[in-house]
Parts: C-alpha cells; sequence; structure tokens
C-alpha cells in the first residue's frame, strides 16, 4: 500500500504499474496481483486509507474522533475538534487527491474516485451542519444546504495546498484559520 501510494502521488496513476509498484515494495508482482486483481482496485484501497489514516473496516462517520465531535457541548470547541481532524487527514489525503484530479482526465475509474469524493465530503458536511443546526448552534441566517457547502468549501483539498504548499503554512496553522473560519461563519 505504501508503495503503490508514494508511486501514485511521485509519477502518477497512470504511469504507476503493477510491476512499478511490486520493485517499489520489494514484492512480486504476483503479490501484488494476489491482494488486488486491478489496479482500479489498489488505488481505491490508497485513496480509502489516506482519509482514513488506516485499513480498518470503519467510516468517518464512526471514528473515535467524529464522536468527540458530536459529544462536545462547546459549539466552538466542536468546531475546533473538526478543524484538528481536518487537517489530520488532509496531511495524508491532500496529495492523493491531487494525484486523482490530475489522473482523472485520463483515467474514468480515477475521475469516478475524485468525484465520489467531493460527493462524500459534501454529504458528510451536511451530516455535520444538521448535527450542528439540530443542537441549535448554527446562525439563523443559514441554511443546513448553506453550512455544509462553507465545511466543504474550507475543507477541500485545494485549500489545504494553497495554505500549506502554496503559502508555507504548518499544518497548525491551516488548522487554526479553518477552526477561526467555522466558527466565525457558522455559529451565531
Amino acid at each position: 500500500m505504501a508503495a503503490a501510494r508514494e508511486l501514485f502521488v511521485e509519477v502518477g496513476y497512470p504511469s504507476a504499474t503493477f510491476s512499478t509498484i511490486a520493485d517499489h515494495a520489494k514484492v512480486s508482482v504476483q503479490t501484488v496481483y494476489s491482494h488486488f486483481p486491478d489496479k482500479l482496485g489498489l488505488l481505491k484501497e490508497v485513496v480509502d486509507q489516506a482519509i482514513a489514516g488506516d485499513d480498518l473496516p470503519v467510516p468517518i462517520a464512526d471514528r473515535s474522533e467524529v464522536a468527540a465531535m458530536r459529544t462536545e457541548p462547546d459549539p466552538a470547541q466542536k468546531l475546533r475538534l473538526h478543524a484538528s481532524f481536518v487537517a489530520t487527514v488532509m496531511e495524508r489525503a491532500a496529495p492523493v487527491d491531487q494525484m486523482l484530479r490530475s489522473a482523472a482526465p485520463v483515467a474514468p475509474g480515477a475521475a469516478e474516485l475524485w468525484s465520489r469524493g467531493a460527493r462524500a465530503r459534501l454529504g458528510g458536511m451536511r451530516e455535520f451542519a444538521t448535527h450542528l443546526s439540530e443542537g441549535g448552534h448554527l446562525r439563523s441566517d443559514l441554511t443546513i444546504q448553506q453550512a455544509a457547502e462553507r465545511l466543504a468549501a474550507l475543507i477541500n483539498p485545494d485549500i489545504y495546498r494553497m495554505t500549506v504548499a502554496d503559502m508555507n503554512w504548518t499544518s497548525d496553522q491551516y488548522e487554526e484559520w479553518i477552526a477561526e473560519m467555522f466558527i466565525v461563519s457558522l455559529l451565531p
């Protein structure tokens, strides 16, 4: 998995073959094929692990970090916890997202995974915005959809890359900034 992720990010999904991945991992090509019958399956697993941080079959919504956000009574602290979680995920997932986006024009499977990721991001933020609304935490002039769109825009991997890679922010600076943006744009 690590070898596939490194090569997908370094040389691009289309250029990374099972043979180069096997060489990079110091295993046989048959070993790679025995775990992943096709390259798209391997790519999907790389994407899933980049987001989750592990290979456990536990959805993001059921992770302990999300449970901590749900149970936190203070809305500002709830959003700070969310920012911390997002920063951690982005460190792993932003390079993989960029690789998917660059592969999309030539690899339909990568295009579908990238599109699915964007839809899932908005869907997850809709769930979070609903949670905030049900707790009475959203500004009264915002709908759940508007709040979800604000959250999704702020956690877009392009924003992470722009701040951390292009502007040389630390991950902590990114986390503090999006926490501040979450708070000022969503809470009364």
